[in-house]
């Protein structure tokens, strides 16, 4: 009897060890790893232009927007801006959303009661005589933006942007007022061919911008050259899937 209760004791001590034994192996130095997490500002190739130069143009007459070419002309608008696009050299779909900040640009003249203002809705028909505009700042995709960065220029867009007529739609819209105003998800547009020497736009990639709207024809206080506003715009690329078409 005792025998046999000296083995029960021993295997009782003997469990009690291996448990002790497995306990110290999980724990063990060496046996962890050590995640750290460091935020790195990706990096999104979207060509965007620096700046663009637009025009006031209460009787809607022809611009020839390019001095140099008598056959660059936009007609039918009363606010309008010199052709531009952005584009997509990403290899992936981004969804753009833009921030609009409008300001007036004083008057040399310091005359306050001859400054023009922004106006919050479209001037045309309405019975408003002082120095108003109503502008916006518009993006429309077009499929005949696309190639290697090389291949993107005026030449290309101008056309495209001279067949956006005044009063066609625009896939995303902002009005432009004094200070911020936010436009989310205005274009989405397609990723770009990452399988050359360099990446390349494809049909969708690619958003003609411009500003529209319109003014005061003819205001108690009549437009002269001191009047002139600046639209500044800053754009948010953000990763979204493009639904390909069924066939």
């Amino acid at each position: 009897m005792k025998t046999l209760k000296l083995k029960r004791i021993l295997s009782i001590a003997l469990a009690g060890a291996m448990s002790m034994a497995l306990a110290t192996t999980a724990f063990a130095a060496g046996d962890e790893t050590v995640i750290t997490a460091t935020f790195e500002e990706p990096e999104i190739a979207v060509t965007v232009p620096a700046t663009v130069a637009a025009f006031i143009n209460p009787y809607g007459v022809d611009v020839n927007y390019d001095a140099s070419d008598d056959a660059r002309i936009l007609s039918g608008f009363q606010i309008l801006s010199v052709p531009n696009c952005i584009y997509n050299l990403s290899g992936m779909d981004l969804s753009v959303s833009a921030t609009v900040t409008g300001a007036i640009v004083e008057r040399t003249d310091k005359d306050t009661t001859k400054a023009m203002k922004f106006a919050t809705a479209p001037t045309d028909g309405s019975t408003v005589t002082t120095k108003n505009a109503y502008v916006t700042f518009q993006m429309k995709v077009d499929d005949g933006i696309k190639g290697a960065a090389g291949d993107i220029v005026d030449t290309l867009y101008n056309p495209l942007a001279e067949a956006w007529a005044a009063d066609d739609d625009a896939d995303g819209e902002v009005i432009v007022k004094v200070g911020e105003t936010a436009g989310a998800d205005l274009v989405a547009l397609k990723k770009a061919d990452l399988s050359g020497t360099n990446p390349a736009a494809v049909a969708g990639g690619g958003a003609l911008i411009r500003l529209n709207g319109d003014c005061v024809t003819a205001p108690k206080i009549a437009w002269d050259e001191q009047d002139s506003f600046t639209v500044t715009v800053a754009y948010t690329f953000m990763p979204t899937t493009i639904e390909e078409p069924a066939p």
